[in-house]
């Protein structure tokens, strides 16, 4: 049953204060196994002094002194009479009453805003994706809406194919179980059917806030998906010296890949960052580059070297435009001319199955080679490990030290340095 209370944010003021009501209307927050139910705090608008409040009775107090106590209780009576209708029309709309929501809802009734989102009901979870995609796409980079597109087109060929609609409630350890048969069924990657798990999770706890969902099944353990890493090269520096230092002739597109390869590999930048990259982004009397990333929309400051500034100075500060496509098959072709020519294990995994396989390693390089190179190198010049974070935006450094990549070698030479294996050892 929904119950509001009324009460003020400071009790213990001579001035007038806010008054604000808690809405209990069955809200709840998992900790481990307790479930532990939380009223909507919400302001109603209106202020008075603690000394005209009944904090007993939770209304103005009825007396000469406060002659506007009549129009106040009635307004409180109002609002409280607002919010059971609000719940009661959730309800009989099958959907679950929940902060936001009701939230939203008493804005718009107050004329608060204007713009609120407005959510049609909704009951199965492709449903909900279309609608958060249309919400979201304004707020969400290119890369990430697709993603979310990519998602819903796998969860509506699953739909069509097991001739369920995928309710909320349907999304529990069976489905989980029956989703990864589908995908590996369809000759998907474990690596790729954990990414989608990743999103159907994100949707759920979407579909859970705004009301829709109360099956949570999805936050165990049990329905999350993860695989075992696998390898994912970076260049050395000898290697981006080679590939800088490489002779090309007579190609327009060859040439632009390579400088494009280069600053990415000594600033960190992503992709869609380095084709974004004009006179703007530059103060070259300090060589600093300013960019706010089209990814993470976070402003950054990277450092910029002299062959740096000297690339983008050929092109005026306004780096040339190539397709990430075309970028990456090109990319190859000059790595190879270049001579990185190290074989590489790769190990790949589809259900239980495991691959082993030997490449060659200009065939492994890509776009994102780039910005992973720059971390990798950096750290092994021993550069801060949060002064590299603040360039390529990781947040923790667990996340970072999963992102570089240092082989047992390179691990074991970087330790020859450290004062435990310079130390001489005495033979007793």
């Amino acid at each position: 049953m929904t119950k509001v209370r009324f009460y003020l944010r400071k009790h213990n003021t001579m001035n007038v204060t806010s008054i604000f009501m808690s809405i209990y209307f069955g809200a709840s927050k998992w900790n481990t196994n307790l479930k532990k139910y939380l009223p909507l705090k919400y302001s109603i608008g209106e202020s008075i002094s603690p000394a005209h409040w009944d904090k007993k009775k939770c209304k103005a107090v009825e007396s000469v002194n406060y002659p506007q106590y009549t129009l106040l209780n009635i307004r409180l009576r109002i609002l409280e009479n607002l919010v059971h209708c609000f719940v009661l029309e959730l309800k009989n709309k099958n959907i679950i009453p929940s902060h936001k929501r009701l939230r939203d809802m008493l804005d718009i009734k107050l004329q608060r805003v204007h713009d609120r989102v407005v959510w049609d009901p909704v009951c199965s979870l492709p449903d909900f994706v279309e609608q958060h995609i249309m919400h979201v796409m304004h707020l969400k980079s290119t890369g990430t809406i697709n993603q979310y597109r990519n998602t819903l087109r796998i969860l509506t060929a699953f739909a069509k194919e097991t001739g369920k609609k995928l309710e909320f409630e349907d999304i529990d350890l069976k489905f989980h179980a029956d989703f990864r048969k589908y995908m590996r069924a369809q000759g998907y990657s474990d690596s790729y059917l954990s990414n989608q798990i990743k999103f159907i999770r994100l949707f759920m706890n979407e579909a859970t806030e705004l009301g829709y969902n109360r099956q949570l099944i999805f936050k165990s353990r049990k329905f999350g998906f993860t695989t075992p890493e696998t390898a994912k090269i970076y260049l050395t520096e000898a290697e981006i010296n080679s590939i800088q230092q490489l002779h090309i002739e007579g190609s327009i597109i060859l040439s632009a890949t390579r400088d494009l390869f280069i600053v990415g590999c000594r600033t960190g930048l992503r992709f869609s960052d380095l084709v974004r990259l004009n006179p703007s982004n530059f103060n070259e009397s300090e060589k600093i580059l300013r960019i706010t990333t089209q990814k993470t929309n976070k402003l950054v400051y990277i450092p910029l070297t002299a062959d740096v500034m000297e690339i983008c100075r050929k092109y005026n500060y306004s780096l040339p435009y190539v397709s990430n496509g075309v970028f990456n098959i090109h990319i190859k072709e000059i790595a190879c001319m270049a001579g990185v020519e190290e074989d590489v294990e790769i190990t790949s995994y589809k259900g239980h199955e495991k691959k082993r396989e030997i490449f060659k390693k200009y065939k492994l390089v890509s776009a994102h080679t780039a910005r992973r190179s720059f971390a990798t190198n950096a750290y092994l010049g021993e550069v801060p490990t949060i002064a590299i974070m603040s360039i390529t935006g990781h947040q923790t450094e667990k996340s970072f030290m999963k992102y570089i990549r240092i082989g047992s070698e390179n691990n074991a030479r970087q330790l020859l340095s450290h004062p435990y294996f310079l130390k001489d050892c005495k033979k007793k």
